[in-house]
Formats: C-alpha cells, sequence, structure tokens
C-alpha cells in the first residue's frame, strides 16, 4: 500500500479544517483528518493537530459530564459486596 502525499495546511485548508469543526465539534485531529481524506485532502496528523491547538479549536464533550461519575450515580452500588 503506498502512503498518500500529504499537503501543508493552507488557507483553503485551513477554512476547510474550519467549516468541519464548527460542523462537527466533538471530533478530535483524527476524526477532521478522516473526513479531509474522504475529500482527497491529505494532511500530516501532527500538522493538523498542532493546526488546531495554535487555532484554539478543542473538542466538544458529547455529554454533560457533571455529576456523572460512577460514584455519584450509583452505578455499580453493591456489586463488591461480598454473599449478595
Amino acid at each position: 500500500m503506498s502512503k498518500k502525499r500529504t499537503q501543508h495546511i493552507d488557507e483553503a485548508i485551513a477554512k476547510r479544517v474550519r467549516e468541519l469543526h464548527k460542523k462537527h465539534p466533538q471530533l478530535g485531529h483524527d476524526g477532521i483528518g478522516r473526513l479531509l481524506e474522504s475529500e482527497k485532502i491529505y494532511v500530516d496528523s501532527s500538522e493538523l493537530k498542532a493546526f488546531l491547538k495554535s487555532k484554539n479549536m478543542k473538542v466538544a464533550p458529547t455529554m454533560e459530564w457533571r455529576n456523572s461519575s460512577d460514584a455519584l450515580s450509583g452505578f455499580g452500588a453493591g456489586l463488591t459486596k461480598k454473599g449478595k
């Protein structure tokens, strides 16, 4: 299998990355990289990661994490008690 030749992130690619991040804020650099590849745009994963970080594009959480830990929600309560 031949390795795809990667492109540097120029203004056109940067614009597309911003569009994809706005449309899919839950995706990180790997997910956005896969979307770019589906459009025949091949960028280096580490360059894309650095670009997203430099533009302060962070992954949006897909659920509310506040008070959702197993300890607080009671999930699995009583599973470690012997004899039950």
